[in-house]
């Protein structure tokens, strides 16, 4: 296996811990300080937009087991605000985060937004984000929990 494939593993089986809310922020800074040993910028872009594909395939399955009530404030929100690819500096890893779960963001969106991030963006910027982001995925899983409040016999 390849040092591409490898950052592209580890990173998704972090976005499982923190989607099932089993890892913290010890675990995310640590995380985040391996993959700034990367030395390769088109690998470590790829494993961010490999981050973003996991998240809108997330986003679709909790927005598919939704409740009515949860499906209807989630369609709502979709008219949230998607970063810009071609100003990757003014929109952050959360808020792609939150666009890829929501479906406002694709696939191809999602890499081209992770390449010009990753080539526009400082090393500290990147750790500081990638920490931020797996922190947030963590409030996401717990999102998509809350969206089925209804099947689950809660209100």
């Amino acid at each position: 296996m390849d040092q591409q494939n490898k950052a592209v593993d580890a990173l998704k089986r972090a976005v499982d811990g923190y989607w099932n809310g089993t890892y913290g922020d010890t675990q995310a800074a640590g995380l985040a300080a391996a993959m700034m040993q990367e030395d390769d910028p088109v690998a470590f872009a790829q494993a961010l937009s490999q981050l973003l594909k996991t998240i809108i395939a997330r986003g679709r399955d909790a927005l598919q087991q939704a409740c009515a009530c949860a499906a209807e404030g989630a369609t709502d929100a979709r008219a949230a605000r998607m970063p810009d690819p071609a100003q990757p500096a003014r929109g952050t890893l959360i808020a792609c985060c939150e666009a890829a779960f929501q479906g406002v963001m694709g696939y191809t969106q999602t890499a081209a937004w992770a390449s010009a991030f990753v080539q526009s963006a400082s090393p500290e910027m990147l750790e500081a984000e990638v920490v931020d982001a797996l922190l947030y995925i963590k409030a996401l899983g717990r999102k998509a929990l809350r969206w089925q409040c209804c099947r689950a016999g809660r209100r």
